[in-house]
């Protein structure tokens, strides 16, 4: 019995020796491995925050097209356009300062949508855009926002104008600009 207990006592000191835990080279491999991981989910999250920032921009111009084409249909005039033609070629930006986030595209809240959208970041780069045309472009317009996510394929190969009385700025599709995306929807009584 004794011989047993003595063996006992070798084998619970030989693991107590070498269970005393991780070296300090075993827990800085660790720890470099884990910023390595995190490193990676990080950039990997930044992208997909952009993507879902362009995805909301994209259903947002849908929504804001949608309700200015049903204030036309109703009233037989876009949002920001007197009958006598007023306020024709004129811009209208989401991120003007001093004025009400629901009315920076005029006439449109309560009747056709329950708020105007805003870009989800809605700083001096990006911001929406409603032009209405002006000249024979009377009763046309283009709504336009900015994309975050490079365009690695644009849908218009012509960089539309902003001019509101040129045919070419009512196009609708993605185009790149000095590097960055932009997508715009054009409708109304294009001529």
């Amino acid at each position: 019995m004794r011989i047993q207990n003595s063996e006992l006592r070798i084998k619970n000191s030989r693991m107590l020796r070498h269970s005393g835990g991780f070296t300090l080279v075993e827990l800085l491999v660790v720890v470099a491995i884990i910023g390595m991981l995190a490193g990676l989910v990080v950039a990997n999250v930044g992208s997909a925050r952009s993507k879902a920032r362009d995805a909301a921009r994209q259903s947002d111009l849908r929504t804001l097209q949608t309700a200015i084409e049903l204030a036309y249909a109703s009233t037989g005039m876009l949002p920001g356009l007197s009958p006598a033609g007023q306020g024709a070629g004129t811009t209208f930006a989401s991120n003007v300062a001093n004025i009400n986030p629901d009315q920076w595209i005029p006439d449109l809240v309560p009747n056709y949508v329950s708020h105007v959208p805003l870009d989800p970041k809605n700083d001096g780069a990006y911001f929406y855009r409603y032009v209405l045309g002006s000249g024979v472009q009377t009763g046309a317009y283009f709504l336009e926002g900015r994309l975050e996510a490079s365009l690695s394929k644009p849908t218009l190969t012509t960089i539309p104008s902003d001019d509101p009385a040129s045919i070419g700025a009512f196009v609708t599709g993605s185009y790149l600009l000095k590097g960055a995306g932009f997508l715009r929807f054009s409708g109304g009584a294009i001529q």
